[in-house]
């Protein structure tokens, strides 16, 4: 027979273990967030059971810089026929906040607020959604020009 005070110590312990657990996620997680940082190009976009790819490379790259660990920006920087990148003056804000166990980004401007999930963030790859649509992006890397 399991007396109360052993249960009660085993009750303790796996409280311990998981809160142990959850801290080493949000870290990993802290650490995943910079992979964001760097330039993205749209591949696809998804909507009900529809999926529309870019065929024809597109000029405009969305552009992720973190200011720091749960905050940063994003701008659209376009390719010119010259080779040259030029950024838009229009910043989007951003920070990372949780909700019901999902990750988004929450961008804030002077004219609008909105959240997209991060549904996934590697070093290559990012995935988001908003409104259900699905948005998948690849790292692009930009070209060396050298003049």
């Amino acid at each position: 027979m399991i007396n109360l005070n052993t249960t009660r110590i085993m009750q303790l312990i796996l409280i311990c273990f998981i809160a142990c657990i959850f801290k080493s996620c949000i870290k990993l997680i802290d650490n995943d967030l910079k992979l964001i940082n760097g330039y993205w190009e749209i591949v696809s976009v998804s909507f009900k059971d529809e999926k529309f790819y870019f065929k024809n490379k597109s000029n405009l790259i969305d552009f992720y810089s973190l200011t720091s660990i749960k905050y940063g920006y994003k701008k659209k920087i376009e390719l010119t026929i010259a080779g040259k990148y030029m950024g838009s003056k229009d910043i989007s804000e951003f920070n990372f906040i949780t909700e019901n166990g999902s990750l988004f980004l929450h961008f804030k401007t002077p004219f609008n607020t909105w959240k997209e999930r991060i549904i996934s963030l590697t070093k290559d790859q990012l995935i988001l959604e908003q409104n259900n649509k699905t948005y998948k992006y690849k790292k692009f890397y930009p070209l060396k020009i050298y003049d």
